[in-house]
C-alpha cells in the first residue's frame, strides 16, 4: 500500500502558494502555477479537490472581488477540468473520497446539515468556537467605518 497524502500536502502547498502569488501579483504565469499544482494534487488523490475552496476563501478574506472579472482568474478552472474532468469521468471509481471521515461536502440542505454536524462530532464545538472567533475579526474589520482615528488619521498626520 503506497500512502499519496504526503504528495497531496506538497501539491496542495504549492499550490496555496501559487496562489497566494496570484493574489499578489494577478497574472497568468501565477494562476497557470495555481491549476498545474491543483491538477497533479487531485491526480494524486481525491482529497485534492479540497483546493477548490482556496480561491472563493481567500477572494472573500482578502476583499479582492474584483480578480473574478480578470480572463487569468479562471484559467486555473479550465486547466483542471481540462486535466482532471477526463480521468474522473473514465475512471469514476478513482474518486474514492466521494464520502470521507467528515462528511463529503453537499448542496442538499438535509445532506449540508449531515456535514456540519459530523464535523461538530468529528472536531468539538471548542474547536469551532476558537475558529470562529479566530476568523471573525479579519472578516469583519474591513466593513468597519474608520471614524477618524487609529490608522487611517495617523496616516493623515503624516501626508
Amino acid at each position: 500500500v503506497v500512502m499519496l497524502d504526503i504528495a497531496v500536502a506538497l501539491f496542495a502547498l504549492s499550490a496555496a502558494l501559487a496562489f497566494a502569488g496570484y493574489l499578489h501579483t494577478p497574472g497568468w504565469r501565477a494562476a497557470a502555477w495555481f491549476g498545474f499544482w491543483a491538477s497533479l494534487a487531485i491526480l494524486t488523490k481525491g482529497t485534492g479537490l479540497a483546493l477548490a475552496l482556496l480561491p472563493p476563501i481567500c477572494l472573500l478574506l482578502a476583499r479582492r472581488f474584483n480578480l473574478v472579472l480578470r480572463g487569468s482568474f479562471w484559467l486555473p478552472a479550465i486547466l483542471v477540468a481540462a486535466v482532471c474532468g477526463p480521468w474522473y469521468l473514465l475512471a469514476p471509481e478513482a474518486l474514492q473520497q466521494q464520502t470521507g471521515a467528515c462528511g463529503s461536502p453537499s448542496t442538499t440542505p438535509r445532506d449540508l446539515w449531515w456535514m456540519f454536524s459530523t464535523w461538530i462530532g468529528r472536531f468539538d464545538v471548542p474547536t469551532f468556537v476558537l475558529a470562529a472567533i479566530g476568523i471573525e475579526r479579519p472578516v469583519r474589520q474591513p466593513f468597519q467605518r474608520d471614524n477618524g482615528s487609529g490608522r487611517q488619521r495617523h496616516r493623515r498626520k503624516r501626508a
